[in-house]
């Protein structure tokens, strides 16, 4: 056994590695920053678990049917103005917490690494909220939730779908106090362009970057605002950019042209193929009802897949705002949950010209930052979010 699967086909989930049972696995970066398992043939036993985990080499993605759709916002304010969208996430978080749970998902360690890992209060989750467009190291969690779960602990796990059927394929049976949820994905670009770039920041802005929120809504509700958090010479220093095509790292994301190869033959581009008990992302549809929810405060669509999702859906209901939604509508401007990506989109000269010559020339060169038409210099701020909310309410 030379390799699990094939390289284009491996989306980085760790199920491999996490199910090796003398660590013969390690997860290696190539040149593009994309993880992949290496084997070390000295310790491996050739027992092939590795390879029957490996979600590309099965069919463990259930054919779920789609039960029930909602556009929603929880009614905790405080946590609403955190969460991206609508706060689903920090919501299923607290049912699990009430439960003495443990909640996993992503967020930035030290070195503004995005890796999962798991809480045991809120004041741990609150990190892992908001978006984070890049891909993330699962490390050896899913081994993590099996030792909870077997002590007989609630755990909810959030990540991309990919994410999720390799926890679910690692586990091998199902557990009743298993909790998932993906998100709506749209693709994960590499950890080596995002590194680059913070690398970039901090030099340019001689700091240290602490934190880098995508979709903040601390100053324009719901939208693609951008704050980035440094701390310079002991001052901490928050930078809000409103316009996203100011943000270079953003517009990569964008062009979509610089993930990871699997993401450009994804099985989970249908709303109908999930593994987890619940898909939740940002509500970008016109259904007049789900709009007066409020856009500005933001607005999550979720699809609940499972039996054990619709009945805690039941049970958290009365702390959210919601409206039902048809699969049309959930389709509608969200088109992550039913499109893949085109083979021929993906650009991989990209990463041999940021090897050989940095970020800054990178950027310049692939994804550069949009110079502001006269007309929107001139118009204030103030009058720009209202005109937002304006069109948003009478689409």
């Amino acid at each position: 056994m030379k390799t699990i699967c094939k390289k284009k086909d491996c989306v980085g989930c760790t199920a491999c590695k996490n199910s090796c049972p003398v660590n013969a696995i390690n997860m290696t970066a190539d040149s593009e920053g994309f993880s992949y398992p290496e084997i070390s043939f000295e310790k491996c036993i050739d027992c092939g678990k590795c390879v029957k985990v490996c979600p590309a080499n099965n069919n463990f993605t259930l054919n779920c049917d789609v039960f029930d759709i909602y556009a929603v916002q929880i009614q905790d304010k405080d946590n609403l103005k955190k969460s991206t969208s609508g706060g689903m996430f920090i919501l299923l978080a607290s049912y699990v917490l009430e439960k003495n749970g443990v909640v996993f998902g992503a967020k930035y360690d030290s070195n503004m690494v995005v890796k999962h890992c798991g809480a045991q209060t809120l004041e741990e989750v609150y990190p892992m909220q908001g978006s984070k467009y890049v891909q993330s190291d699962v490390g050896d969690t899913y081994r993590q939730v099996r030792d909870y779960l077997e002590s007989g602990r609630y755990v909810l796990y959030s990540g991309t779908p990919c994410q999720i059927e390799g926890l679910k394929s690692y586990l091998a049976k199902p557990y009743n106090k298993l909790i998932t949820m993906d998100l709506i994905c749209g693709g994960v670009p590499s950890p080596l362009l995002f590194k680059l770039y913070i690398d970039d920041l901090e030099k340019k802005r001689q700091s240290k970057i602490i934190d880098h929120k995508f979709r903040d809504k601390t100053e324009n509700g719901f939208s693609h605002t951008t704050v980035i958090t440094e701390n310079k010479n002991g001052n901490i220093i928050r930078t809000v950019i409103a316009d996203r095509t100011k943000v270079s790292y953003y517009v990569a994301f964008g062009q979509q042209e610089y993930f990871r190869p699997s993401c450009y033959n994804c099985k989970y581009n249908n709303a109908a193929v999930h593994s987890s008990d619940f898909t939740c992302g940002g509500y970008f549809g016109s259904k007049e009802e789900a709009l007066a929810l409020g856009t500005y405060e933001g607005i999550s669509e979720i699809i609940i897949h499972t039996v054990q999702g619709r009945r805690i859906f039941e049970e958290i209901k009365e702390r959210i705002k919601y409206v039902s939604l048809t699969l049309d509508e959930a389709l509608e401007n969200n088109g992550m949950l039913n499109e893949n990506l085109p083979e021929n989109k993906r650009n991989p000269e990209m990463f041999n010209f940021l090897n050989s010559h940095g970020y800054e020339k990178t950027a310049k060169k692939y994804f550069p930052i949009y110079k502001q038409s006269f007309v929107k210099k001139i118009i204030p701020k103030s009058l720009k979010i209202k005109l937002k909310r304006f069109i948003t309410h009478n689409k």
